[in-house]
């Protein structure tokens, strides 16, 4: 009996050390890529100012998407061509190439693509953050507003779930910060299946999910949801679009709250 805990003990730590390694070298990967993006960038310095003049001229979120995408791609086929950096290269290595590019070209264009209408997007941001400020004051796992059933509450408040949450302000591209947002809701999908013993539905993470949204209460959070559904809404998919609508579908019920106790 001893044997086989030990060796159970031993396949467990083998486990962990191979998903360890796999995430350090993804991480490694993206870093190099990254850095090639970077390099690539640096003998094109003119040709990225000329892009960023031409879209501080649009005034159209669709035109501002059509030309940044239009960019990239331009910059994917340098990329691509012999002799160039990632000529041969396999798939994975192109599209890591595609978010670096993306990532660098958002960075700079933050502001612009996050903030499209100035102090309005701010103003209405400000507002709806005081809004949730004011739902904290009031609201808990508990809340009859709420109805999380009683199975659930024994992982409550998910701190993780809202730590999870807390750094979608951290991140510059729409996909990054879409990943927070799916991070936020799976952990909160994995403590519910732990309370309960099986698979929670919609209806169950719904609830639980306006309760981390409140008591996160992400900065800029009507210019996120704005910001991830101009650029990537329509490409979503799956298991991304079914967390996205959760968040949306979140969004929208909170912005009608009350503070009644």
């Amino acid at each position: 009996m001893r044997y086989r805990q030990n060796q159970l003990l031993m396949m467990e730590n083998i486990e962990q050390f191979e998903t360890r390694l796999r995430s350090e070298s993804a991480t490694c990967n993206r870093y190099l890529m990254a850095v090639c993006v970077r390099l690539f960038f640096e003998k094109r310095q003119a040709k990225l100012a000329e892009f960023q003049e031409e879209f501080a001229r649009l005034t159209v979120s669709d035109d501002k998407i059509d030309l940044i995408e239009e960019f990239v791609e331009g910059l994917m086929e340098e990329l691509l061509t012999p002799g160039a950096i990632l000529h041969g290269m396999p798939e994975w290595q192109a599209q890591e190439a595609r978010l670096s590019i993306e990532r660098i070209l958002l960075t700079r264009l933050y502001q612009q693509v996050m903030f499209p209408n100035e102090d309005a997007d701010l103003s209405r941001d400000t507002v709806l953050s005081e809004h949730i400020s004011k739902l904290q004051r009031v609201i808990s796992p508990s809340h009859p507003a709420l109805c999380i059933p009683q199975a659930y509450l024994s992982e409550a408040p998910w701190s993780f779930s809202q730590q999870q949450l807390s750094y979608i302000s951290a991140y510059k591209t729409p996909r990054e910060k879409l990943q927070c947002v799916i991070r936020c809701i799976s952990s909160i999908m994995s403590l519910l299946h732990m309370s309960s013993g099986r698979v929670p539905a919609a209806d169950d993470i719904l609830p639980v999910l306006i309760y981390v949204v409140i008591m996160t209460n992400p900065p800029f959070l009507l210019s996120t949801v704005e910001y991830i559904t101009c650029f990537i809404g329509e490409k979503l998919e799956g298991e991304e679009q079914f967390h996205w609508t959760l968040f949306c579908s979140v969004v929208k019920f909170i912005k009608t709250m009350d503070y009644l106790d």
